[in-house]
């Protein structure tokens, strides 16, 4: 009877977390000041911008739920359908300048999800890479091995869903011919030789000549030894020809990320930095250094 205003007071309870109550109380907060600009009640419409507030967040909330539901269904697909091995190339089959030592830099926007990073070290196991992986905002994703492993691991990966995954970096490295031999039948003589690599290179394989003499010395006293018994060897749950298993083989003796295997995952917190190191140590500071790009 005064005529004196009163004060009204009134809160909400919210289970939500401390994002929340900041986004509804903001909306509240902006009507209560427009009324009160305007010289009126405020409390239904601060009670009107509440209830959209509300609704506009239950419906975000319900699209992220279908969301994450859609993709935890993707990541089951995408290890039902990972039990086939990765497949051997053929000397018929296989295009020479695509085969060699690959080492590719995956930058991920973010990789969160628990199913995809267990995926991803399941995987590349799986297709003997080298390499680590680092969770968190953004993800990378570092494997060297054999170029048809190193693809068919990129092609699983692609069957996942991801806000953004881009193949920022790339060496290839392609090993040197075979050695040949030669088999004589009476006054007839024959050379055989196992089918051989392009010897072109990549410009990340002539841009690398140091760590590549070493490797390929090494490579060359190895194939020497290398003695293949029978026409055929199963390699990765796939028969492959005797040539096969020799183009293998000098592939993987050209192995930089050697020590990083079995690949890893590396710690969100200074994960960068365990990445940088193990590229540069290995000579491909190069690869890194492309997810460092924007």
């Amino acid at each position: 009877g005064n005529g004196g205003r009163r004060c009204w007071r009134w809160s909400a309870r919210d289970p939500g977390g401390r994002h929340v109550h900041e986004r509804l109380g903001a909306a509240v907060g902006a009507a209560a000041a427009e009324a009160a600009e305007a010289g009126c009640e405020c409390l239904l419409l601060a009670l009107d911008a509440l209830k959209d507030a509300l609704e506009a967040l239950a419906a975000e909330q319900q699209q992220q739920q279908q969301q994450a539901a859609a993709e935890e269904e993707a990541v089951a697909a995408a290890a039902d359908s990972s039990g086939v091995s990765g497949t051997c190339s053929t000397g018929s089959g296989s295009t020479s300048e695509e085969e060699g030592l690959l080492c590719v830099l995956v930058w991920l926007h973010h990789l969160k999800s628990l199913g995809k990073r267990k995926l991803i070290v399941q995987w590349a196991r799986e297709l003997e890479l080298a390499g680590a992986c680092k969770p968190g905002f953004p993800g990378v994703v570092v494997v060297e091995g054999h170029s048809v492993d190193v693809r068919e691991f990129l092609a699983r990966m692609r069957q996942l869903s991801w806000q953004a995954m881009q193949v920022r970096g790339q060496d290839l490295l392609r090993p040197p011919p075979l050695p040949t031999t030669t088999t004589t039948h009476g006054s007839r003589s024959s050379c055989s030789s196992t089918d051989t690599l392009s010897a072109g290179g990549s410009a990340a394989a002539a841009g690398a000549p140091d760590r590549g003499d070493a490797a390929l010395g090494c490579m060359q006293q190895r194939l020497q030894g290398l003695k293949l018994q029978g026409s055929g060897v199963a390699v990765g749950g796939v028969g492959c020809g005797a040539g096969d298993v020799a183009r293998r083989a000098a592939v993987q003796s050209l192995r930089r990320l050697g020590c990083a295997m079995p690949f890893a995952e590396v710690d969100e917190e200074g994960g960068m930095s365990q990445l940088g190191v193990m590229c540069r140590e290995a000579g491909l500071q190069h690869v890194f250094m492309t997810a460092l790009k924007l």
